[in-house]
């Protein structure tokens, strides 16, 4: 054999094994393009050998028998060798690419439960800072004075909005607004009535949290600070809009009123925005272009915003009009 067809095999060698060398410690950042490279290379080059054998085996039994069939054995077994060997490249570059997607896999999942921690964890404070401040707000004793004489004017809409505790208490959240926020407020009754808001239409009636999570609203009569998850409400958001009720998401944040005595005789209850600061720590759990952190309740439905309801819309996923809010989350396109 020719040395220099000798170096050619030895280079086949070299390529054959060099890529799957490095496939354990493959990432997803650039490193399987440069192995299917080698991979190629390494495919070509034995291609290129079996060819040549080829040509030469033919080349050899053209001519004269006796002075070549040396040479026309020890080719052919070259060629089976060479064939061998693109068989072993084929099995062991399926292998490794398997590998390789197992490993970008695998550090796709690690690096969506970093993000995921992460989100929880922004959530968790943006949460205990809310309460915090409604825990505050709930043990004002000029807040506490009101409460108990709201409570003493009959529970029906006419008499509410005559009682004058009710225009100081309205007043009292207006110079709290830098504090508590100008989403809106209630005070509830031990039997779940509104006995005080900014709004007109919200008084005398049954409070909107005991309609649709009663469980945490017992929770904050029992003594605790609470987070109400988002849930429909008819009232708007914008005070401007109160003739012309129209459903939207609502999420509230409540807290015990306590006398003086330390009995609980009232919940007071913040209104938020959850296209606001709730979607925004969740939209912020992202990874790259398209990545986004949705927030799910426990029947299903999307409770936070979504950066792409226009391609929702345009997938037929929602109308025109709709928003993915509180819709089954299904029909969101998501890993899991």
């Amino acid at each position: 054999m020719s040395p220099w067809l000798k170096c050619f095999i030895i280079l086949a060698i070299i390529l054959l094994v060099a890529p799957f060398a490095g496939a354990g410690s493959m990432g997803h950042n650039g490193t399987g393009l440069t192995f299917l490279f080698s991979i190629g290379i390494a495919t070509a080059t034995l291609v290129g050998l079996v060819v040549f054998l080829l040509w030469r085996l033919k080349r050899l039994r053209s001519g004269p028998l006796s002075s070549q069939h040396g040479s026309t054995q020890k080719l052919s077994i070259l060629l089976i060798l060479a064939s061998c060997l693109i068989m072993l490249v084929t099995v062991l570059a399926w292998f490794a690419l398997d590998r390789v997607k197992e490993k970008i896999q695998t550090d796709v999942g690690y690096a969506l439960q970093i993000v995921l921690q992460t989100t929880r964890e922004s959530l968790d404070l943006w949460v205990e800072s809310n309460k915090f401040h409604m825990t505050q707000l709930a043990e004002d004793l000029r807040l506490v004075s009101l409460a108990e004489r709201q409570l003493r004017v009959p529970r029906n809409k006419v008499a509410l909005l005559k009682s004058e505790v009710l225009k100081e208490l309205r007043a009292f959240f207006q110079y709290k607004r830098n504090q508590f926020g100008q989403a809106g407020f209630f005070i509830i009754s031990p039997d779940f009535v509104n006995i005080a808001s900014m709004r007109n239409s919200n008084l005398g009636a049954k409070n909107l949290i005991a309609n649709q999570a009663l469980d945490l609203l017992n929770s904050a009569f029992r003594g605790e600070a609470v987070m109400v998850p988002p849930i429909w409400s008819h009232v708007s958001l914008s005070p401007s809009s109160e003739s012309k009720p129209k459903s939207s998401p609502a999420m509230f944040f409540a807290a015990p009123i306590k006398n003086i005595e330390g009995k609980i005789i009232a919940v007071i209850s913040q209104r938020v925005d959850p296209s606001m600061d709730f979607t925004r720590v969740i939209q912020l759990g992202r990874i790259g272009k398209s990545g986004e952190t949705y927030a799910i309740g426990s029947y299903g439905k999307l409770l936070s915003e979504s950066r792409f309801e226009e391609d929702l819309r345009n997938a037929g996923l929602i109308g025109e009009d709709e928003r993915a809010f509180y819709r089954s989350a299904c029909g969101i396109p998501a890993v899991i």
